[in-house]
């Protein structure tokens, strides 16, 4: 390497000096780009904040405007999952459904808090307030769209419940990407990232595919959840970018306590609701609920 450049001077007639203050400019180049590359990260953030919120408007708009039951696609896929349904796959997606209940997650908030406000208060805050964003717009939005359910299932109670949004969805979207987050900031591993995420993803759809496979959700309820969920991650990340704070995050600290928590919730739950969910959600059989895949024209 240190040939090359004395024949790169060589050749072109450089000086050192001149040679320096080339580096010296490149350098500084360098670093000006990396620091708009900050700006901008912080900017692309509130882009996808705007836009996951614009495309979550537009879903909500069109469900208002027809019933989700007159809307193809969920017709399509609501029948197809229907037709897939077997015991031993309904005790299998019954148990992936519970990584995404309230009250697996939820507790999550508070142990993380309970963990991090002595040292990393300000990002213990945020975790905080993202749970309860995340719940208090699941109870307001229910109400407010006033979507019924896809029925076929044994409980008319549950059926009753409003569908959109889906509460399993927005918070399997909310903390399983905090917590890719929360690991990516606490181990500095910027280079993965996008593995981590991807890592995140898999419990995430997982989840979608359970709360389809047992109609108790339109395919328009889980898409525009996650959207709903993306957008309350961004808002909250895009708070706590505004304000260059310095904290340095345990790693193992933020691994365990997670996983403690998850495995005790996970634990509670399925104990004392699998059987009461299981009998909730054997399927109902109606010869009303039946469709002709060729009349269908998919669209949405």
């Amino acid at each position: 390497m240190y040939n090359k450049h004395i024949l790169l001077l060589t050749v072109t007639n450089i000086s050192v000096r001149e040679f320096i203050d080339i580096s010296m400019a490149n350098l500084i180049s360098i670093l000006k780009q990396q620091q708009k590359t900050k700006i901008t990260h912080q900017q692309l953030l509130g882009f996808y904040f705007i836009v996951t919120s614009i495309l979550l408007a537009f879903l909500l708009n069109a469900v208002a405007q027809q019933s989700p039951q007159n809307i193809q696609i969920n017709e399509v896929i609501f029948h197809f999952f229907r037709h897939l349904r077997t015991p031993v796959i309904d005790n299998i997606m019954l148990s992936i459904s519970f990584l995404g209940d309230k009250y697996v997650l939820l507790p999550l908030s508070l142990t993380l808090f309970a963990w991090l406000i002595w040292k990393q208060r300000y990002i213990a805050w945020h975790i905080l307030f993202l749970g309860m964003l995340a719940l208090g717009s699941v109870k307001f939005i229910k109400p407010l769209v006033h979507s019924p359910r896809p029925g076929g299932v044994v409980d008319v109670n549950f059926s009753s419940h409003f569908s959109f949004p889906s509460g399993h969805t927005t918070l399997a979207v909310v903390y399983y990407f905090l917590l890719a987050f929360l690991l990516i900031k606490a181990y500095k591993i910027k280079r993965y990232q996008l593995v981590i995420y991807a890592i995140a993803a898999i419990p995430v759809i997982a989840i979608f595919l359970a709360r389809l496979y047992f109609g108790v959700h339109w395919l328009t309820d889980i898409m525009g959840s996650a959207l709903l969920g993306f957008a309350l991650l961004m808002l909250i990340l895009l708070f706590y970018n505004f304000i260059k704070v310095q904290e340095h995050l345990a790693p193992k600290g933020i691994v365990i306590v997670s996983l403690l928590t998850l495995l005790v919730t996970y634990s509670v739950t399925f104990y004392f609701t699998f059987d009461k969910l299981k009998s909730a959600y054997t399927m109902l059989e109606s010869s009303t609920l039946g469709v002709k895949y060729a009349a269908l024209d998919f669209r949405i």
